[in-house]
């Protein structure tokens, strides 16, 4: 699946009936799988509990080596906690930049900072950066709870991507995020910050010294 599909059961086998033609590649080939009875299994017998990605030391980082398993001895866990800035941009600032990664996060406004882990799923994290909107003391803005993830990690190249609500159960935080980075939200109630600035260039008149 390449990390992009959707996660629909973990088990070690499957017997799977299709009923139309799938598009498939074969040596590199494109043709067309005709409708089958395929059976899968593991062809290793290793089974993955969960996707790790490898990713370099920085400051807000903590590796959490051992867990403490109530039945038994201290178990290995590979489960890295990280602690990401929270900024959130408006709708327009958005449309503007959203190809432009660098030139958007100059039009955001850091609301906090979250702790968790860093394959947490999104709506682990809707959950904390919510609470971080509710007890935030001076706002530029009225928060509501329609805002939306931003992924700028997965087709970095071409740009910033909103995540869909239905989607954030199956995403994890470091599917649209680097850990030395931020975590991006778009609020259509945030105030843009260019249209505010361009407002301001036009209300100056500039009057020669006499």
């Amino acid at each position: 699946m390449g990390g992009k599909g959707e996660r629909l059961a973990q088990c070690s086998s499957v017997y799977v009936t299709t009923y139309k033609a799938i598009p498939m590649q074969v040596d590199g080939e494109p043709c067309l799988l005709a409708p089958s009875h395929i059976s899968l299994s593991f062809h290793s017998k290793v089974p993955m509990l969960r996707r790790v990605k490898k990713i370099a030391c920085t400051p807000n980082l903590i590796r959490r080596n051992t867990r403490c398993d109530k039945n038994g001895p201290m178990v290995q866990s590979t489960s890295l906690i990280v602690q990401l800035p929270v900024i959130v941009v408006g709708r327009h600032d958005y449309d503007t930049y959203k190809d432009a990664f660098e030139r958007l996060k100059d039009t955001a406004f850091e609301i906090g900072v979250v702790k968790l882990e860093f394959e947490s799923d999104l709506n682990v994290a809707r959950g904390l950066i919510q609470k971080l909107l509710n007890d935030h003391p001076c706002l530029p803005y009225e928060p509501g709870k329609e805002w939306r993830f931003l992924d700028y990690v997965t087709n970095a190249e071409e740009g910033t991507f909103r995540v869909s609500r239905t989607q954030e159960r199956v995403h994890s935080v470091s599917d649209i995020c680097n850990p030395d980075e931020c975590l991006l939200i778009l609020d259509d109630a945030f105030p843009s910050i260019t249209s505010r600035a361009s407002a301001i260039g036009s209300d100056l008149i500039f009057v020669p010294p006499m």
